[in-house]
């Protein structure tokens, strides 16, 4: 099964480190961006611009048409789509503050996802939408259920070639985001988001490549 990654940076920290040898999947194209997820225009969040971000995502817009352009000229099978570490967060827009729970943000970002899906699916491949789950705090993991259900889930449901891929079994014990996991201790051990090289090699060949496999068998 041939796969691109496509997608933010924690999409790249899981295409960066593939294994030469994944069950279920005989190649891997890095079509990842760090620093642009879903959104291509508007402020960045003020925390995220306070901590060295550009002011904006204008200059996205290319960069993720470019990426997406490299993807789909590989002719993969199954597209994995990461996103959400930018989505989640508190906006400004047109003067006010929204993100999670507010109706017309989450309507925006729907569309706009919805135009991603259909772009990528495009040319034959099946699109997973990954799910980041388990974060280290509460308000992330409010943040992590709203863009699952609120924004992801329907865009998945109106579309057939489309599914989500949880990888919750496996990174998470009791809602909480493990950190023994044998010869590797914590996957992700920055942030809860970001894998480090052996994480994303033991992802690969214990979970994610049988679950793109699958995905793309269906």
């Amino acid at each position: 099964m041939s796969v691109a990654v496509v997608g933010d940076s924690v999409g790249f920290t899981l295409a960066q480190d593939t294994p030469a040898s994944i069950p279920g999947v005989t190649s891997v194209v890095d079509a990842t961006l760090p620093g642009c997820g879903l959104l291509t225009e508007g402020e960045r969040p003020p925390g995220a611009v306070a901590a060295g971000a550009p002011a904006d995502y204008d200059g996205c817009a290319a960069a993720v048409a470019a990426a997406d352009a490299r993807a789909l000229g590989a002719g993969p099978e199954v597209i994995l789509l990461v996103l959400g570490a930018w989505e989640r967060a508190d906006h400004v827009r047109n003067g006010r503050t929204v993100g999670p729970g507010d109706a017309a943000w989450t309507e925006e970002l729907r569309g706009v996802l919805a135009a991603r899906v259909d772009a990528l699916a495009a040319g034959g491949a099946r699109v997973a939408l990954w799910v980041d789950p388990c974060a280290p705090e509460e308000d992330g993991r409010r943040r992590q259920a709203w863009f699952r259900d609120e924004v992801v889930g329907p865009v998945v449901a109106d579309r057939p070639a489309a599914t989500t891929l949880d990888p919750s079994d496996v990174l998470c014990v009791e809602g909480r985001a493990r950190t023994d996991v044998d010869d590797v201790g914590d996957p992700r051990p920055d942030d809860g988001q970001h894998f480090s090289a052996e994480g994303a090699t033991w992802l690969w060949t214990t979970w994610l490549g049988p679950a793109l496999a699958a995905v793309g068998a269906g």
